[in-house]
């Protein structure tokens, strides 16, 4: 499984989000999250990914999301 996959899965246990709908081009505001929903996310992810995304991550798309998760989890291996 893919880290997209992983991050897809998530976002359909979490909040619901049917996985059909959600492409690596989807934006985090296309599926419905507010600011405090994308907050949860990003806690959600860091735990299960085991990283810490900043606040000032670039992060528009799901790929890029994807993307950053394992920049850092590659980072976190070094």
């Amino acid at each position: 499984m893919t880290t997209f996959d992983e991050v897809v899965q998530l976002i359909h246990e979490k909040f619901g989000v049917e996985s059909g709908n959600l492409s690596p081009d989807t934006t985090l505001t296309e599926f419905g999250l507010d600011s405090l929903t994308l907050v949860e996310l990003i806690f959600a992810i860091e735990e299960h990914f085991g990283v810490e995304i900043t606040d000032d991550a670039d992060i528009e798309s799901l790929k890029d999301l994807a993307t950053l998760i394992d920049e850092l989890r590659s980072a976190k291996k070094s």
